[in-house]
């Protein structure tokens, strides 16, 4: 039913955004590492 597809909906949605942000943290330190050592070269 209707109920069940608004529980997936839910649950996708907060577990997609749990593992973006756990996906991109450490994503960012690696780019900003590699920035800034780029610019002292």
């Amino acid at each position: 039913s209707i109920c069940f597809f608004i529980l997936a909906l839910t649950l996708g949605t907060v577990f997609g955004t749990y593992s973006s942000i756990f996906t991109a943290s450490p994503l960012l330190i690696v780019w900003r590492k590699w920035s800034n050592k780029r610019e002292k070269a």
